[in-house]
């Protein structure tokens, strides 16, 4: 008894040694630490800023001599390209020029315009883009600016001046390989603090601290009775100090533990590797597919890690975040979500037959495309009770980028055909436009909202008949602010209608200079046509055959003049998708067809307003026992007793409904004068023809402005001629209008 009581009294003693020991090391440790790293910080700072400006000035030379080597080539190598205009040579030049790290943007400037000839330019993906505003160009007090002359063998015009160039410098780049120095140094500083730090920790921690704890811990868990632990000691030959001989024989009493449990241990870590390693062949295959994927539960949220591509399409970290957020869904998006939901997961309805009413494509980040496709995951224990549901995303903008394209060229396809189909109507269009376009430019001040108006929305029906459709939006743009503005003509509205008038002047002078071969084709296409090598045989007896050559080549039979509308109505019809067909039927009516053409150009509202209004869909057809084709009927009467002739335009469609008229029109305050409760059924359905009316609820680039039909009426009056029309429900309308025969 007094041999333990004397053991266990020492093992007290040895104890408190032990934890003073610990104490004290621990302050030596961290006495010795901080000063040294201090010291070290401090010259490694030191070096590293000498360093970077060093670099910083280095690369200042090299920028300079860069750009300067830059400008040397391009006045030797666009000198030539320049001078002969060889558009793809510059382009060329300038492109590879553009490559080069450093420059930032090159652009070619006629200085007499102020205008960008050639320009290219980096975005911020330091992607090369075209460009010809000087806003997009990355230029700053470093931009070179130099002169390109003519070439020195062309001796006559030898050290004349071309052009002006520009070489944008690229600072995202410099600030880049700065702000990488700067990272570099930093990490540098950083990254050898911690190293020498860590050693000298680790000197201090392993050889004098870390022994004690370790002998000091296994000591208690021994006089426990706990053998699963020994010493770490490598010290196992030569001299050792006390520590070192205290851990010896330590590990002398565990040893015999270890080997017990070695195998154990070794089985366990066996298959642990083994499970690892299939998890990660697994994660590998499933993070190498180019789809993305998300799994979600009954709630609509992610339960599953994402891949990074997944992460990358939808911009965000998906797991444990709601489907609704994901998509971006607006509420009544979220609701029929959510409603959807409900039904998948309460097996209300089979799961093919619900699919196709979840959010099918998400478009609303950096202009991608992405498709869903949706898969149930079964329970374990039925194949009826879906647990989750998982979203297959695919990107598929390349692929409907490739559409888009494909449809622009199919509609430059048909508008070449077009223009080559309709030559004469195709010119009479240029020189209206022409002439319309200076007339208001010149006049702004003193003209009327109304009359602008008026005036390009036939404009607009004529270029849409063509597919032009950039001057068609612009046109479109400048009604809707007319339309905004009502009589309001203030400095403020001429400037705006001002600067809508010179985008649609712009689009409509490049459509032109970039089309100069197909205006030619036109001309020589109306020039050789039959009628005129015919005219040229009959001018030489013209004075005793004037009245033959008069009705035959200058007069026109009415019809043929009404086939320009065949096209354009058969179109915007398909565009409905609805079928039409359309007679229009020769008479003995011969007119001059120049006296007529601004009113006939109008007549493109009369077959627009049958097929938006008139002609039913096929299914509409289908089920009052008509022909699934509507029909449109044109023919003409002439009327020699009044020396006038008649158009009738007729289709078998809906009809117009007289009760709907005075619907429409009575919500209009602009009605209110005409007392339209009065008014007869008859004298209801002419309210089509008042500016303003019309039946729809939106306005598009095609319709919707109620000025269509009223700018008809319009032109007719203008001729003496009236317009009236005729319905009945389910029969169809007739449109009568009455024209003077002009000499």
């Amino acid at each position: 008894m007094r041999c333990f009581g004397d053991l266990k009294k020492r093992l007290f003693v040895s104890s408190n040694l032990t934890d003073k020991l610990i104490v004290k090391t621990k302050t030596l440790k961290y006495q010795l630490l901080f000063p040294i790293i201090i010291f070290i910080s401090l010259l490694i700072g030191l070096l590293g800023y000498f360093n970077y400006t060093f670099k910083k000035n280095k690369m200042n030379d090299e920028l300079t001599k860069s750009i300067y080597r830059t400008s040397q080539r391009l006045e030797k190598n666009l000198s030539r390209a320049l001078y002969e205009f060889d558009e793809q040579t510059i382009q060329s030049i300038l492109f590879s020029e553009l490559e080069k790290e450093n420059v930032g943007s090159l652009a070619i400037i006629d200085m007499e315009l102020n205008k960008i000839t050639f320009g290219l330019t980096k975005d911020k993906k330091n992607k090369i883009i075209e460009t010809k505003e000087f806003k997009y160009l990355n230029y700053t007090n470093k931009t070179k600016v130099g002169k390109i002359t003519v070439p020195k063998d062309e001796e006559r015009y030898e050290g004349q001046f071309i052009a002006t160039y520009l070489i944008g410098i690229n600072e995202t780049s410099i600030k880049k390989q700065l702000v990488n120095e700067i990272i570099i140094t930093v990490f540098t500083i950083i990254f050898l603090n911690l190293a020498i730090g860590f050693l000298i920790y680790y000197l201090l921690n392993k050889e004098i601290v870390e022994p004690i704890i370790e002998i000091s811990n296994i000591s208690s868990l021994v006089s426990n009775g706990d053998f699963s632990k020994r010493v770490r000691n490598k010290y196992t030959f030569g001299k050792q100090n006390e520590i070192q001989l205290l851990s010896i024989s330590m590990n002398n009493m565990t040893d015999e533990i270890e080997k017990l449990t070695t195998n154990l241990n070794f089985e366990a870590e066996k298959k642990s590797q083994k499970i690892k390693k299939q998890y990660k062949d697994f994660k590998n295959l499933l993070f190498n597919l180019d789809e993305g994927y998300l799994i979600f539960d009954k709630e609509g949220i992610v339960v599953s890690e994402s891949t990074e591509i997944t992460k990358d399409m939808f911009q965000t970290n998906p797991l444990n975040k709601s489907m609704v957020d994901i998509f971006q869904l607006n509420y009544n998006e979220k609701k029929n979500f959510k409603n959807w939901l409900h039904h998948i997961f309460n097996g209300i309805v089979p799961f093919k037959d619900i699919v196709p009413l979840a959010p099918q494509i998400f478009n609303k980040i950096n202009g991608r495309v992405i498709a869903l496709e949706y898969k149930p995951l079964f329970l374990e224990q039925s194949n009826k009770k879906i647990d989750k549901v998982i979203c297959i995303a695919n990107d598929i903008t390349e692929k409907i980028d490739l559409e888009k394209k494909a449809k622009f060229e199919k509609e430059k396809s048909q508008r070449l055909i077009n223009i080559l189909e309709r030559p004469v109507d195709f010119l009479d269009l240029i020189s209206d436009a022409d002439e319309i376009i200076n007339h208001y430019v010149q006049n702004l001040k003193n003209s009327s909202p109304d009359n602008i108006f008026r005036s390009f929305h036939n404009l607009k029906a004529r270029f849409s008949s063509f597919k032009l459709n950039e001057i068609v939006g612009n046109i479109h743009n400048l009604e809707s602010f007319l339309n905004e503005i009502e009589n309001k003509w203030t400095e403020t509205q001429i400037t705006e209608v001002w600067n809508l008038l010179e985008e649609i002047r712009f689009d409509y002078s490049e459509y032109m200079k970039n089309n100069r071969k197909l205006i030619e084709i036109a001309n020589n296409s109306v020039s050789s046509s039959d009628e005129g090598v015919n005219a040229a045989t009959l001018m030489k007896s013209i004075e005793s055959f004037y009245s033959q050559y008069y009705k035959n080549f200058v007069l026109k039979e009415v019809s043929v003049l009404f086939k320009q509308f065949i096209l354009p109505t058969q179109e915007l019809a398909k565009r409905q998708d609805k079928s039409v067909k359309i007679n229009i039927k020769e008479s003995e009516v011969f007119i001059n067809s120049k006296k007529y053409k601004t009113c006939f150009s109008t007549f493109i509202h009369i077959f627009r307003n049958s097929i938006d209004h008139g002609i039913e869909s096929r299914e509409e057809r289908a089920s009052k026992n008509k022909s699934t084709t509507g029909n449109l009927t044109i023919y003409f009467e002439l009327m020699e007793e009044i020396e006038s002739f008649k158009i009738i335009i007729k289709d078998d469609g809906k009809g117009i409904d007289p009760n709907i008229i005075k619907e429409i029109a009575t919500s209009k305050s602009s009605f209110d004068q005409l007392k339209i409760k009065n008014l007869s059924n008859k004298e209801t359905i002419q309210l089509i023809f008042e500016p303003g009316y019309s039946s729809k609820e939106e306005v598009s680039e095609i319709s919707g402005r109620g000025i269509g039909m009223s700018s008809v009426k319009s032109e007719i009056e203008n001729m003496n001629g009236f317009i009236q029309v005729f319905s009945k429900i389910d029969e169809g309308t007739k449109f009568e209008i009455v024209l003077p025969l002009l000499a």
